[in-house]
């Protein structure tokens, strides 16, 4: 195979894909998005050390919607699953703050749904 590549989702409706892949792109996506409604995987999308600003674009794409700020930060804190680096990492005219999810921590869902908080 020769002609496989990393495309951006909203390309992917007109590349000519072979069989059922687009119904299993479309499954898989809608699924992606459940779970981050509920949960704190898209950090497994992000690098080791991450800002809190990464998760949060993260989040916005796999949603296709913004994020509330403080929304994030709620379940960021209740999820207990990440820790301070101690790092800094410059973006733009401030610097911002590294974390990385806790050794041996697995992943927290939540009660309620981010899309309607």
């Amino acid at each position: 195979m020769d002609d496989a590549a990393w495309l951006p989702l909203a390309t992917l409706r007109t590349q000519p894909l072979a069989f059922d892949h687009l119904t299993i792109i479309d499954a898989a996506l809608q699924r992606l998005r459940q779970k981050t409604a509920y949960s704190m995987l898209p950090v497994y999308c992000l690098p080791t050390e991450f800002t809190l600003s990464q998760l949060q674009e993260v989040m916005e794409i796999i949603l296709d919607r913004s994020v509330q700020r403080k929304s994030l930060m709620r379940r960021f804190e209740a999820a207990e699953m990440f820790e301070d680096t101690g790092k800094m990492m410059a973006t733009g005219a401030r610097k911002a703050r590294l974390y990385r999810k806790k050794a041996g921590v697995d992943m927290r869902n939540f009660s309620r749904n981010l899309m309607v908080e």
